[in-house]
């Protein structure tokens, strides 16, 4: 269900090597920066990690110079603010190497790097287990190392001696084994994604009583029966146990069907909605954290977000979008997710089922020229199956900037899953950083042929009401009857003597 990310396209690669560069050299800037000098046990160490990643590879070029701008709009490696010996020497307190397509062993001469705060490796194809030699990175507070490939368990020592983490993202990494207790522990971590990974082993119930964001779905978990889904907590599919109810929603408390369903339709990112005679169910009113999951014991659908949106500093647009397009109630808004968005229907009849899945690219208009220029594609899966990859909503719109593509799907285990997920191309910093990731506006999933169907439930309210409106008429001509015949008779009698 996972994908390796490939090295991303157009504006999003002239991004990324330009962050690289930045990263590895200075922060970028054509005014009037002081060059400061990197330490040179670091500079030796910059050279060692280029080495052991650029084996057979494109080698990095590197400087021992750092030039820092507050302003520039990328990721600064320099921090020369931390002068601690007063000898003109500036040190790296930020590294970051994703979506590079690097392969090979995690390069454990990062450990050098003693001043690192932020480490980002995502969206590679590193393998391996993380090198025990970067536990001594005891400054780091934010490490990101999603999509790779990589083995082994979670490293104690990452509970152990980094304490001043507040951020961990180790989604669709490949690791496996329990979570080392050690991490839950640590007092300043305030976000943990694990979605994705081989992960197993119990969960104790203090797990979910946690102020923290924790995504752990799509994992092989032992949860306690007792265990209740809580704020900030994403448990969607996280069981060991795959083929019903406790396996999708774990720690939700549904674990039968009351009765089957044939359909389900979502206005996504906003309120209930009539469709011609269909109502489509809102989400707008849920909580948007970074790990999430929505259901609603009343209906038989909900939603599981996976994703913060990278570098952003929380000020981005949120999880839910709004468009102009008020005369089309189904396109004026969208929800959106930084990594994965998965809707999902469960108690459905098994059988075949029609998906039809409406999209309005609302943040990368034709209004103003650096909005035209963004571009963003995800990856569309039906049934765990890929359906649609990278899928651009302005090319399949073309040019309206609104589209509707309909699927076929077999539901088997009275369950189905239409998931979203961003595959690291397109544009993330265009108008400004935080701008990508998988969006949709509105789902319509009927049994058979059909993309028009009742909502659940009013198939069987129609004939009540008919046959209620049918008798009442009856009732009223039954009536008048017997009064017209009443007083005919009786003024015939009248007549008649």
């Amino acid at each position: 269900m996972f994908t390796t990310l490939q090295p991303p396209h157009g504006l999003l690669q002239f991004c990324r090597v330009m962050g690289v560069v930045i990263t590895l050299f200075s922060s970028a800037t054509f005014s009037s920066a002081i060059p400061y000098q990197l330490h040179p046990d670091e500079v030796t160490a910059l050279k060692q990690i280029d080495k052991t990643l650029t084996q057979g590879g494109q080698p990095l070029e590197l400087s021992d110079a750092c030039t820092q701008d507050s302003e520039a709009n990328s990721t600064s490696v320099c921090n020369c603010t931390l002068n601690l010996n007063n000898d003109s020497y500036c040190h790296i307190t930020s590294l970051s190497l994703k979506t590079l397509n690097f392969q090979g062993k995690l390069p454990s001469e990062m450990v050098n790097l003693t001043y690192l705060k932020y480490l980002s490796l995502e969206a590679n194809q590193f393998s391996g287990t993380i090198p025990s030699q970067l536990g001594d990175l005891v400054n780091l507070t934010d490490l990101r190392a999603s999509d790779n490939n990589l083995s082994g368990r979670i490293p104690d020592f990452i509970g152990k001696y980094w304490s001043y983490l507040d951020r961990l993202e180790l989604y669709a990494s490949g690791l496996q084994g329990p979570i080392p207790n050690a991490i839950l522990s640590l007092e300043k971590l305030t976000d943990l994604f694990l979605s994705g990974n081989k992960l197993n082993g119990s969960v104790p119930d203090s797990f979910l009583k946690t102020d923290k964001n924790i995504d752990v779905s799509y994992n092989n978990f032992s949860w306690l029966p007792s265990c209740r889904d809580a704020r900030g907590i994403n448990t969607y599919r996280s069981s060991l146990i795959k083929n019903n109810l406790s396996g999708l929603l774990p720690c939700s408390g549904i674990h039968k069907c009351p009765k089957s369903y044939r359909s389900f339709h979502v206005n996504c990112g906003g309120p209930d909605i009539t469709s011609g005679s269909i109502l489509y169910k809102g989400d707008g009113n849920s909580e948007n954290n970074a790990a999430m999951m929505y259901y609603n014991q009343g209906s038989n659908w909900g939603f599981s977000n996976t994703g913060d949106f990278m570098d952003d500093n929380d000020e981005g647009p949120g999880y839910i979008l709004h468009s102009n397009y008020w005369n089309e109630p189904l396109f004026s808004t969208a929800r959106r997710a930084a990594i994965s968005l998965t809707y999902y229907g469960y108690c459905l009849e098994n059988g075949m089922y029609t998906v039809k899945l409406d999209f309005a690219e609302i943040q990368f208009t034709d209004d103003e020229l650096y909005k035209r220029v963004g571009k963003r594609y995800f990856d569309i899966y039906i049934q765990g199956k890929l359906e649609k990859p990278d899928f651009n909503i302005q090319k399949a719109a073309n040019g309206s900037n609104k589209a509707s593509i309909v699927f076929n799907a077999s539901v088997t285990d009275t369950t189905l899953e239409i998931r979203l997920y961003w595959n690291g191309k397109g544009t993330t910093c265009i108008p400004k950083r935080g701008n990508y990731g998988p969006l949709i506006s509105a789902i319509t999933v009927c049994s058979g042929q059909r993309t028009y169907c009742p909502e659940p439930g009013e198939a069987s309210k129609i004939p009540i009401v008919v046959g209620v409106v049918t008798s009442a008429l009856l009732l009223v001509f039954l009536v008048m009857g017997v009064i017209c015949w009443k007083f005919y008779f009786r003024d015939k009698f009248m007549r008649e003597r």
